[in-house]
């Protein structure tokens, strides 16, 4: 049974199709004998005559789709978007670790508050006020322990609610799902060359992400500048580049010995580097992942980061034996969607993958960090250690979730943007609703007696975890 499904009440199963209630026809009430109850896990069940509704209260209530505002990112595929340029055919990746494609996306003025969230591990990101955030309610605690708190939110397993953004609170944990999407691709074309796609290819298109570039402005060279001490490392590489571009190579040092530049020279380099361009960014700011490398299996994407830690990755355990609480791998790059790739391409591979700003990051960069026994997906030399579990996730079969450590609100003018997937859900950068269905309209008005003035008085339980609605026409729906 999947983590999705274990939510959903007895008796109760996910429909795969639009159920349309009135379909044998609408049921003839008697309206003097018909009664409302609620009861259940509540203190104090209660009924209500039709009467009794006509003279309750009514609330009046508008509300459209909000969603995420102009440069909001949305985790895509193959990269990171911002909202505004989201067109239908895109694909977005969803709460259930896969990728969507989106039938129609929809954007109108907005004038107030949004509210920020940055939660561990994941960048920071903005939403309007009535926004869904799929999360778990934390725990209390005691005292300033996290560890102990987010125990004892779990305890029970995991309890994911819908939080309106502006209801979330400090502690609350946010979902990211493991990207659970593999290609069935073996072979990469470019113009009239095909590639197989396997880890030596992986390993070196994440040497190229992480250290390539054009080496002259008319685009005739490519250079892999390494340390003076990766003599071993540049031996494997123009090994590799030969093997599967039939590149000539020559190796470059400067004046002090300290860098090793493994160049390119052969005719084809032209092609080479239009190659790796078209499929890895053009500059250092615009590298990127190519999709048939984050599509594939777990094996290339390791291989790919093994090329990319080589090349402009950094941990103390390659130096000298770490300390207790340098046990970690950084992966460091200027390029933004890259950054997100890294996060999306780690979860892949089971492993949470911090956003960290240290003395040590690119300066406007980004740094994307591994701990503890996980960073030896990555670097397979990294020692363990036994200590107390301090790392501010919790993990399941399906994904990550993550503490909120910040809440802010700021005013906003313009233009919000929200789209329609199948499954309604999407990365931003942990799970949030998409809040428009096919029928949506621009402020549509409610009015009527709120669910909460009739519920409230009857005291329910904390130990509920759904409303049940059982209808007059014999169907229930939670």
């Amino acid at each position: 049974m999947t983590e999705a499904e274990s939510e959903l009440p007895p008796g109760q199963v996910r429909g795969r199709r639009w159920v349309i209630y009135a379909a044998l026809g609408v049921p003839k009430v008697d309206l003097e004998n018909w009664r409302l109850r609620v009861d259940g896990l509540v203190e104090r069940p209660l009924e209500f005559s039709y009467q009794d509704l006509t003279n309750s209260q009514v609330t009046r209530y508008s509300h459209s789709f909000h969603c995420l505002p102009e440069r909001g990112l949305v985790f895509g595929n193959p990269e990171p978007i911002e909202i505004q340029k989201l067109r239908p055919g895109s694909f977005v990746i969803g709460g259930d670790g896969r990728k969507h494609r989106i039938r129609e996306v929809i954007n109108k003025r907005y004038y107030g508050g949004l509210v920020g969230v940055k939660a561990s591990y994941l960048p920071p990101t903005l939403m309007t006020p009535d926004h869904p955030v799929l999360a778990v309610r934390a725990h209390p605690g005691y005292g300033r322990s996290r560890s102990r708190r987010r125990q004892k939110t779990f305890r029970k397993g995991v309890r994911r609610v819908w939080v309106r953004a502006d209801k979330l609170e400090l502690g609350d944990y946010v979902f990211f799902p493991k990207y659970k999407h593999i290609s069935n691709a073996k072979i990469v074309t470019w113009k009239d060359s095909r590639f197989e796609i396997d880890r030596n290819l992986a390993n070196v298109i994440g040497w190229y992400v992480a250290e390539g570039s054009a080496a002259s402005s008319d685009g005739r060279r490519i250079s892999f500048p390494l340390s003076s001490g990766q003599t071993e490392q540049a031996r494997k590489l123009r090994l590799l580049l030969e093997k599967l571009f039939g590149a000539k190579t020559s190796v470059y040092t400067n004046h002090r010995a300290t860098v090793l530049n493994v160049v390119i020279t052969s005719s084809r380099v032209k092609q080479i580097v239009a190659m790796f361009k078209s499929w890895c960014g053009e500059d250092a700011l615009s590298k990127k992942i190519p999709q048939f490398v984050i599509d594939s299996n777990p094996r290339i994407i390791r291989a790919f980061l093994e090329g990319y830690f080589e090349g402009d990755g950094y941990s103390p355990a390659v130096a000298r034996i770490p300390a207790r609480y340098e046990d970690f791998v950084d992966l460091t790059t200027s390029s933004r969607t890259l950054a997100y790739q890294l996060i999306l391409a780690l979860s892949k591979l089971g492993v949470p993958a911090d956003v960290v700003n240290h003395p040590g990051s690119v300066r406007n960069g980004y740094s994307i960090r591994v701990r503890g026994a996980k960073a030896r997906q990555i670097l397979s030399t990294m020692p363990i250690f036994e200590k107390i579990n301090k790392f501010h996730y919790w993990e399941t079969g399906d994904g990550f979730y993550y503490p909120i450590r910040r809440i802010w609100r700021e005013e906003y003018r313009g233009e919000v943007f929200d789209f329609v997937a199948p499954g309604f859900t999407m990365l931003s950068p942990f799970v949030t609703q998409d809040c428009v269905t096919k029928w949506s309209i621009e402020n549509p008005e409610w009015e009527g007696v709120s669910l909460p003035s009739l519920v409230g008085p009857a005291g329910v339980s904390q130990d509920a975890k759904w409303v049940m609605f059982h209808c007059l026409d014999g169907y229930t729906a939670p």
